[in-house]
Order: structure tokens, then sequence, then C-alpha cells
């Protein structure tokens, strides 16, 4: 509830803002870790506020440990541009009207050496993290440095930031953590409380639906699942009954007293072979009342220069490319993503990009359903689409421009002036989108890039610049 009214939500997984590249298979990607930048965080978060979202999760606002780069980079040394970063993504996501989920321990992979639990294990020459004191007293120590920080932009402690919907535990642990599940959970749930008893705390324990002991847990609030036919053989669940199992753990949840929802759900053809299928599937999340929000994996965004941010985990969908499983339909492209770890089936570009898994029109379509879907949640009537906002021209090399895309925009137009910045002759109708290679100049002269969004309406222009100079 909000304010005495219910609150459902669907948005984005955006796990990278706190840290770009941390996460599995990113090394062997050739991405490293790496802050991601103002530029990106704003995008990515215009981008989930157009696509109707309320709500978006980020493990790396949490979870980012044993690198350089990490929130605690070695047992007991925090680090301060870490928290920085965090910091700004949390401010800018409460300017955006966004509540954040931020999750303490995840299955990514801090300089690609293992898990939180494998780092925090390490450090204590291997000692059982789900269950030695002394290494859960130091996972205990990192969330007590992120729950008790006060934000460097804000002034506000994590702990009373009501842009923070709840804090969540850990990525599906139950398949590490086995039988030490529920003390686990039961532990950390209820120091997590002690310190902050305002916020909810969220459970993201189970392989499938929490059972009652789990359930029982006084100190937590919801529980999650993360929904996807794609990796449903590796539990021992026939895919066609993904869908009917979160509905009826939504029921056993709701009925416990607790609140039940979606911490991931895949939306791409290697989950919903159609764009009818996620529509059924979308259509029952929205139906039934048990189940309090879904956050789809996993959005990406513009990056800084011109363009998209590269696909995560590209594995280029290989065989033997990460976790394996039997296939849930035929894999048409015989490339393998439909059995493996991949950012081709499962990376979500807004206005829409070509992957191994699906054209661009595919993916736009779908993002559209998403957005629909979201709002659908909200007992909301779907917008006309948003006015992207102005974008920036970065560079003009080899006779080229380019410039960094604008949330929203489907594509830009430029426009050129010889005589002064009030008389514009449009000379790219439309003719250039963020996978081009920016635009090649036709002649010496004042030039600026204009974004439309999907309804065709324009934002405003760009600054215009000079192509005698660099912008």
């Amino acid at each position: 509830m909000q304010d005495g009214r219910p609150f459902r939500f669907s948005g984005p997984n955006i796990e990278w803002l706190g840290l770009v590249g941390y996460g599995p298979f990113n090394f062997e990607a050739g991405q490293n870790e790496r802050f991601p930048s103002h530029y990106e965080i704003d995008d990515a978060l215009a981008t989930a506020k157009e696509m109707g979202a309320t709500v978006v999760r980020a493990q790396t606002l949490g979870d980012s440990v044993g690198c350089r780069n990490c929130l605690e980079p070695t047992l007991g040394h925090f680090n301060a541009q870490a928290f920085r970063v965090m910091d700004y993504a949390i401010a800018r996501a409460r300017a955006y009207g966004l509540k954040v989920i931020p999750e303490f321990q995840g299955d990514a992979r801090a300089e690609h050496v293992g898990s939180t639990a494998d780092i925090f294990s390490s450090w204590r020459g291997g000692a059982n993290f789900w269950t030695d004191p002394t290494v859960i007293g130091d996972f205990e120590n990192h969330i007590a440095h992120i729950v008790n920080h006060v934000n460097s932009y804000t002034g506000i402690p994590y702990k009373d930031d009501p842009t923070i919907l709840g804090w969540m535990d850990c990525n599906v642990c139950q398949y590490l953590a086995g039988d030490a599940t529920t003390s686990w959970v039961s532990t950390i749930s209820g120091f997590v409380k002690g310190l902050d008893p305002h916020h909810l705390f969220m459970s993201n324990a189970s392989l499938l639906a929490p059972d009652a002991q789990l359930v029982a847990i006084p100190t937590v609030d919801t529980y999650s699942q993360e929904i996807y036919p794609h990796w449903s053989p590796l539990f021992g669940q026939d895919p066609d009954q993904v869908a009917p199992a979160a509905h009826q753990a939504a029921a056993a949840t709701a009925a416990a007293g607790k609140v039940w929802l979606m911490s991931e759900f895949g939306w791409d053809k290697t989950n919903w072979a159609t764009a009818a299928e996620l529509q059924t599937f979308l259509d029952g999340i929205t139906a039934d009342r048990n189940i309090s929000g879904d956050l789809f994996w996993s959005l990406e965004a513009h990056t800084d220069g011109h363009g998209w941010k590269p696909v995560p985990a590209n594995e280029q969908c290989q065989a033997g490319a990460g976790d394996t499983a039997p296939p849930t339909h035929p894999d048409p492209s015989g490339s393998g993503c439909y059995t493996n770890e991949d950012g081709n089936w499962w990376a979500f570009y807004y206005t829409g990009i070509p992957s191994l898994s699906h054209t661009a029109a595919d993916m736009a379509a779908r993002g559209q359903l998403l957005r629909t879907h979201a709002y659908g949640m909200r007992g909301m009537t779907v917008p006309a689409h948003s006015i992207p906002p102005a974008p920036k021209i970065t560079q003009i090399k080899d006779g080229r421009i380019y410039w960094q895309g604008s949330a929203g925009a489907v594509d830009y137009s430029i426009q050129r002036s010889t005589t002064g910045t009030w008389n514009w002759t449009t000379v790219c109708n439309r003719c250039v989108t963020d996978q081009s290679d920016g635009w090649a100049t036709t002649s010496p002269g004042i030039y600026r890039v204009i974004p439309y969004n999907l309804d065709g309406r324009p934002g405003p222009a760009s600054r215009s610049v000079s192509s005698w100079r660099r912008p």
C-alpha cells in the first residue's frame, strides 16, 4: 500500500546502475568493471520513466565486492567513489519519481573470480558464507555501511530515503545456500530490520515458490521469484508450467499475509516465442491481484559519445557458453541463444536493435507491450510517448557528426545552416538512428540534431555546432 492505496508496479532491472561490467561472463566478452557516467544513468532512468516504470531493481546498488571499483574492494575497506556513483543513481531516481530496489548479494562476478558469496568466503580462508558466524558478520558490516550511508547529493541517509522501496537479500541464493537458506534469510532480514525498520525487506532467495518456513519469517515483508521458461529445465520445471506456477506461488504467499512479486522475468523470444505469447503472459500478471509487481530483465541505455551501450555478457550465444539447459523450443537461428546465458537474448534496448535473437522491429514491438503493461499495472491509460530531450553533439570527425542519444528517440533529423543559427535547412529528414555511424556532412556549415519519438513528434534540437570546429 502507498498512501492507503494498493501499489502495483512494473519496471526494469538495470543491473549496472552502480557498476558497469560487474556480472557473469562480462570479462570473457571483453568488458571490465567501470563506473557508469551520469549521462548513462540519466538516460536509463529517463527511458524507464518513458516506459511507465515506477520501480527499478539494480543489483550493483549494494552488491559489488572484490574489485577496484566495487563498494567493498577488500575486506572492511569501502570505496568512496563507488558510493558517490550509487548516491547519484538514487538521487536521480528520486528526481524521476522512481523507486529503487538495491540488492546485497548477487550472482555477479567481481574481477571474474566468483560471486559475492565466493569473495566473502575467500576473505576468510574458504569459510562458509551461509553459515560461518565470522563471514556472516563481515557481510552484515557490508550491509550496515550501505543502509547507514548518507547520500552525498541529497543529505538523506539511505535508511530514511523513501526512494528506496526495499532491501533485497540475494539473487535466488537458495541455489547456493541449500538447507541453510531459511536460517540465513532470517538472520540477514533481522539484522537489516534492526538497522532500518521503515523499509520493506524483500527475500529473493527462492528458486521456485517460497516454502512455508521462508514465508513464516517475521522480518521478511515480500517474497520474489525470477520467471524464465528459458531456465526452467534447470530446476526440473516444464517451461509451459512456469506462468501457472507463478500465479500459484503468488496466491500462496498472499494467503500467508505477505507480498509476492517478480524480481525478474524474461521479455524475449527465448522465453516467449511470439509477441502474442508475451502479451498473454503480461495480461495474466495484470489480472492477478496477488502479484504486486514485476521487473523485466534487463534494460540497457545509450552510451557516452554516440550509440548504445554494447550487448553485455556477449558470448554470441555459442554452445557451451555459460549454464546450459534443454531448449524451451527449437532455436531457428542455430546460435545457441535458446540454451545459454547471453545478453543477445535478454538485453533490451527501448527503440529496438537487431540481435542474434531479435530483429529491431520485434524488440521494439515487445517494448511497447512492456510499456502498456506497466501502465496497466498502475490502472492507467497508456499516454502518448514523451518528448525526447535534446541530443548533444559530441564530435565531428572525418566529416561525420556524432551525438549522444536521446531517451525515447527512434530516429533523428540533421539540419544545416550557412548564414547563421536562424536559417535552417533539413539535409537529413529522420534518416539516421542511434545505430548509424553518425552522419556524413555534405559541406561545411553549422549543424544541429533533432530527435523524434515513436509518435513522430520532434524534441528540442541540440545546440548547434560548426563543422569547422570541435563541439
